[in-house]
């Protein structure tokens, strides 16, 4: 257990590109405070597209909801 853990420092995140939980801050992770291990190793580009359009579905979803 690293001494994040032990503290309860550890956060329980959801990455904005593809919306998966994971923990952070992990030590030797590449995760970011946004983005999970695997999305925080996509070039900025596609990981910003898979951002938009991960928000556009979730828009889409709620608008469904509703009507």
């Amino acid at each position: 257990m690293s001494k994040k853990e032990a503290n309860g420092e550890l956060q329980s995140r959801q990455c904005r590109a593809c919306d998966r939980k994971y923990d952070y801050p992990v030590v030797r992770s590449r995760a970011t405070r946004f983005y999970c291990e695997t999305c925080a190793d996509l070039p900025e580009a596609i990981r910003t597209t898979i951002e938009r359009m991960n928000k556009r579905i979730r828009e889409l979803e709620r608008q469904q909801k509703k009507g």
